[in-house]
């Protein structure tokens, strides 16, 4: 769990640029979400 901290963390925290389209900014939000689905399937783990 430890080692996916930082990529999690840099996936959520990236910006879009300001200049970017509406797709750009969908993708980067499908991509936070994806990686708030990842932390709550690993903290059902037991033992994780």
């Amino acid at each position: 769990l430890d080692r996916l901290v930082e990529p999690l963390k840099m996936t959520c925290t990236q910006k879009v640029k300001a200049n970017s389209v509406k797709q750009e900014y969908e993708k980067q939000d499908e991509l936070k979400r994806s990686a708030l689905r990842a932390v709550a399937a690993l903290l059902e783990i037991p033992d994780a």
